[in-house]
């Protein structure tokens, strides 16, 4: 089931996290608890970050960053190993942006090893 993050999740978003990332890069230095309650919290706009939570269970997660003074939104997605979910979480994230009716620029971007981890 999609649904938005909150800071009880951050646990369970933290393992996606930096499990998602070992994956890709044995050698990334690992997201840390502060990472994920701050992108969950936001810094100068709220932050947004949705989630699939399959009984309880966080499996793929996308933060939505938003940059109003560039008037642009970075999505950042991190999954287990659920392609589906993650595609899911992704275009949730999407669709929440548009729900916003900004005209902002979004951008992500992924590891260049993440092609070889799939």
């Amino acid at each position: 089931m999609l649904r938005t993050a909150s800071l009880k999740d951050v646990d369970q978003v933290l393992n996606v996290c930096v499990s998602h990332e070992k994956r890709v890069d044995k050698d990334v230095e690992p997201m840390t608890k502060a990472d994920v309650e701050i992108s969950i919290k936001g810094v100068a706009e709220p932050g947004h970050t949705i989630v699939w939570d399959q009984n309880g269970t966080i499996t793929a997660v996308c933060f939505v960053f938003t940059d109003a003074g560039r008037k642009r939104y970075e999505l950042d997605l991190f999954y287990l190993d659920s392609i589906p979910n993650a595609e899911d979480v992704f275009a949730a994230a999407l669709s929440h942006l548009k729900a916003l009716g900004r005209e902002f620029e979004v951008t992500s971007a992924a590891n260049q090893k993440d092609h070889s981890a799939l």
